[in-house]
């Protein structure tokens, strides 16, 4: 987590006003403690990650290769700051899903220039960042998605990593989840 001067003294700032206005206005600061668990609770029950595949599928994604003429986009959460809430993640429009820490998806695309998009489940449409790459036939890239915290609010940061071992080192100790959408593609370009 990077936590710029400015976001340390603001963030302690908020601390002590919040210890004061809790010790001096008991009622409004248990209040306040209330509808911060609702906020969290709301936001975490409204999580809808896709499924975990089968040992089979995630072998597959594992050996980091491929079918003949296609790329493989993986998407990975590290990071504890958020790390339960969900994250909206879309390849090109058609591919969608969500993500927690510790979890990975994989997408096999044609050829070409992608568009990979990120958004936090509770942020508005507005706060969506986006990230453009080309990929070869036969190529693969893994975007660990990753969140630098600062006092007020927070930002994504995509990590590319193109290393095959590298990426199957990176992936091996997480859990694979399923698209919540895909497209059916072909082997043929398109």
């Amino acid at each position: 987590m990077k936590m710029s001067p400015r976001n340390i003294v603001l963030f302690t700032i908020a601390i002590v006003v919040g210890v004061y206005l809790g010790l001096r206005f008991p009622l409004i600061g248990l209040l306040c403690l209330l509808v911060g668990v609702a906020l969290v609770a709301y936001v975490l029950l409204s999580n809808r990650q896709g499924n975990e595949v089968d040992p089979t599928t995630r072998a597959s994604a594992l050996a980091i290769t491929p079918r003949d003429g296609m790329a493989r986009i993986y998407v990975a959460r590290r990071g504890f700051v958020g790390g339960m809430q969900g994250m909206n993640i879309t390849i090109d429009g058609t591919f969608n899903g969500q993500i927690r820490s510790g979890y990975f998806m994989m997408a096999e695309v044609h050829p070409g220039d992608h568009e990979l998009s990120a958004r936090f489940l509770a942020q508005t449409e507005g706060t969506r960042i986006r990230h453009t790459f080309n990929l070869a036939a036969g190529e693969a890239v893994l975007f660990e998605m990753n969140f630098d915290m600062g006092a007020l609010q927070g930002k994504l940061r995509f990590d590319e990593l193109r290393d095959k071992r590298a990426m199957a080192a990176a992936l091996g100790q997480r859990k694979m989840i399923d698209w919540l959408n895909q497209p059916q593609l072909s082997t043929a370009a398109g």
